[in-house]
């Protein structure tokens, strides 16, 4: 008996330890947007998926399938595959679902699973930080590098064409924006002097990239993630380090040295009015597709970015790029009303129903949180607010980052209730 139980425990530490790595390599891909890989960037979140089965039939820890924020979760993907059936593209919806709504759903549970544990959630936060690191400084290879080639500052963005590692500006400064209050909370907590130097090293150099990738929506949320980080610190919740207050006087430093040496910032800031009123031409598109909502608005035409509208549906591809405006190629640039385009009135209401299970269990769980934990909620929070929501209003944000944010939040919570039902045994 004694040693069927020493198998089983070796068999359930193998099968943690390959959901640990398959977790960390499924977040690489997400949060860095890298697509060197081929296969196995489209097979992770499947390897991911087939250890998570094997996890809960070893550990018996069902308490991720219980939770409200799952069931919301569960009910918006068994949504969205019931709507393939009104797709335009019946195939091209399949294979959007199996590339993104499905994989944030194994990405959830992954993430409750790597952050139900002090050690486990310190493995984490590496990987976060790991991934800022590798987008940033991706970012400032490819500004010096284009500089050197045309002398010219334009938008920082990384493009490094042998690790197919290209990303939009704004996508970008949302996916840095969305890691940067974990690598705060990382260097408010962090206890060795050399850690917490390298980790203000890296927070500087993540606002400036933000800054000088000229997304305007980015600065917004720097600016909002800046604001409320102060607040929560001057509240005392935790004890605020010296270091906040610095970041805070580094970044008007670096704002008033950017704004005198670089023109391209100036140009981004001195906008004219009509393009202040129409978000920089969002509104156009924004009313282009809400014109195609009118002719399917319960069931949406078809979930995939490849589906887009030209006084019809139509499937986006190397033949028919030249048929579609170039700004109509580019998606909704709004997340809601890529939702409603895409899957209707009835996708929207499932989306939302999971958005904000999520957002009121985040605001429960901050409300009576007073310990360490309290800061690593926090980040959770700013992500969401400064990240998720605003970078929301003007593009199309990822379904991995509410599902990274929410399952994180899912193992905090499990973790303290483990340390409750510890307290309680005499």
């Amino acid at each position: 008996m004694t040693e069927q139980k020493e198998h089983h425990n070796q068999a359930g530490h193998i099968i943690e330890t390959l959901l640990k790595y398959a977790t960390y390599l499924f977040l690489l891909f997400v949060l860095t947007g890298i697509k060197k890989g081929g296969d196995m960037r489209l097979f992770i979140p499947y390897i991911t998926a087939i250890f998570l089965l094997a996890q809960l039939a070893v550990s018996k820890d069902f308490s991720v399938l219980r939770s409200i924020p799952f069931y919301s979760l569960a009910c918006y993907v068994v949504i969205s595959y019931s709507l393939v059936l009104y797709s335009f593209a019946p195939r091209v919806s399949l294979t959007a679902l199996g590339r993104e709504v499905l994989p944030g759903m194994f990405l959830f549970v992954a993430m409750h699973f790597q952050s139900d544990s002090e050690e486990k959630l310190k493995g984490l936060l590496l990987v976060f930080i790991l991934a800022l690191a590798v987008l940033v400084g991706g970012g400032y290879v490819t500004y010096g590098r284009r500089y050197v080639k045309e002398e010219f500052f334009d938008h920082l963005s990384p493009d490094i064409p042998f690790l197919k590692f290209k990303l939009y500006f704004n996508v970008f400064a949302m996916k840095v924006n969305f890691l940067l209050p974990f690598a705060v909370a990382c260097a408010a907590v962090v206890r060795t002097k050399a850690a917490r130097y390298i980790l203000w090293v890296l927070i500087a150099a993540s606002a400036g990239a933000v800054v000088l990738s000229l997304s305007r929506g980015g600065w917004l949320s720097l600016l909002v993630m800046v604001c409320l980080f102060s607040l929560f610190l001057s509240k005392g919740r935790v004890k605020p380090s010296h270091a906040i207050t610095a970041l805070c006087g580094l970044l008007l430093l670096l704002s008033v040295v950017v704004w005198t040496t670089v023109p391209a910032v100036r140009q981004r800031i001195l906008v004219n009015a009509e393009e202040l009123l129409t978000f920089h031409g969002r509104t156009e598109i924004w009313q282009h597709y809400i014109s195609a909502i009118g002719e399917k608005p319960v069931t949406g035409w078809g979930y995939g970015d490849r589906i887009v509208w030209n006084g019809a549906p139509l499937v986006l591809t190397r033949e028919s790029e030249h048929e579609v405006p170039e700004q109509f190629r580019i998606g909704t640039h709004n997340t809601v009303l890529f939702v409603l385009y895409h899957q209707g009135i009835i996708g929207l209401a499932g989306y939302l129903a999971f958005v904000a299970a999520g957002f009121v269990a985040l605001a429960k769980e901050l409300s009576i949180r007073s310990d360490r934990n309290a800061l690593y909620v926090f980040s959770l929070f700013t992500a969401l607010i400064s990240s998720f929501f605003i970078h929301s209003t003007l593009e199309s944000v990822s379904f991995a980052v509410p599902c990274i944010i929410f399952g994180f939040l899912s193992g905090i919570q499990q973790w303290e209730r483990g340390k409750n039902t510890l307290a309680c045994l005499p």
